[in-house]
């Protein structure tokens, strides 16, 4: 499906910038997809103030303006404002994130619906595809870890994942904006993941697979979730939705 010439890609890094594009545009775009955020748990763990500004801080802001110019707000989030023990998750569901990464996303649902009550909330799994870096996404930089053949290199077998490309979050994303755009009412919390369930340990064999690298890893199996409280960083057994 090919994007209509006459949507306006603006991405948004700070809320000073998000207010002031929407306020100097001379014709405001239709849809806004607010997709910055630091996602990096153990970043949001070391400086949870600085992150707070740009995950609930900044969205307040975009929120607000686009309220205000009746563009619609499409804010992406994550299934980590779930902890994981009950899933597959509906969108009516109360959050209960384990970490500091999934209470800012939280906060930031929190802030968006406060100043836009009418916009769409999207949340999202473990996104991969084209990067410019391997460690853009923590599906990605399994590679970076798996060609290190200086040692056993040991992956939870444990924790579910849904990994979803972002071409399909995309056409997603593009079929929201077009009914929009056409008048029809889009509103509300939504998910959206792939079918495809995998441990990092599953998507560390498919990548020596598929580059043809030595299988130096091993899988570390049933972590009991007292072990896992005591990690820096606690994560959901699994978040499907």
């Amino acid at each position: 499906m090919d994007a209509p010439s006459d949507l306006c890609y603006a991405p948004v890094h700070t809320a000073g910038l998000g207010a002031k594009l929407c306020a100097e545009l001379t014709e405001p775009p239709d849809v806004v997809i607010h997709a910055a955020a630091e996602r990096r748990t153990d970043v949001v763990e070391r400086d949870p103030q600085t992150v707070q500004k740009l995950n609930v801080g900044a969205t307040a802001v975009i929120a607000s303006v686009c309220e205000k110019l009746g563009i619609l707000l499409i804010y992406i989030s994550t299934n980590y404002v779930f902890d994981g023990t009950k899933p597959p998750y509906k969108p009516s569901d109360a959050p209960n994130p384990l970490n500091k990464y999934g209470q800012s996303k939280r906060d930031g649902e929190i802030a968006t619906l406060e100043h836009y009550p009418r916009a769409v909330i999207l949340r999202l799994p473990l996104l991969y595809g084209s990067i410019e870096r391997l460690n853009e996404s923590a599906a990605t930089y399994l590679l970076h870890q798996i060609q290190d053949t200086s040692k056993v290199q040991d992956l939870c077998d444990y924790q579910q994942r849904r990994p979803t490309h972002v071409r399909d979050v995309a056409s997603v994303l593009l079929q929201l904006a077009q009914r929009h755009c056409k008048g029809e009412r889009v509103s509300g919390i939504l998910h959206w993941n792939t079918s495809e369930q995998l441990t990092r340990y599953q998507m560390a064999l498919i990548i020596t697979d598929v580059f043809n690298l030595p299988r130096i890893i091993s899988s570390q199996t049933r972590i009991p979730l007292l072990l896992a409280r005591h990690a820096p960083t606690m994560h959901p057994w699994t978040s499907q939705l």
